[in-house]
């Protein structure tokens, strides 16, 4: 039952941090550009922008 409920807090912190970054445009375009890279997706894209700081 805990694990069920961590996990659901992990989801929704994922679609809060999606969410904010497909409504910032600067966040938005770079994610972009590193989705263009093979093998970088949501989650890499979210944690290369916060530790740069976009």
């Amino acid at each position: 039952m805990h694990i069920e409920f961590l996990e659901t807090q992990v989801k929704e912190i994922e679609q809060l941090i999606n969410s904010h970054i497909k409504n910032n445009k600067d966040l938005h375009d770079k994610a972009m550009l590193l989705e263009s890279i093979p093998a970088v997706g949501a989650k890499t894209q979210a944690i290369v922008l916060a530790f740069f700081r976009y």
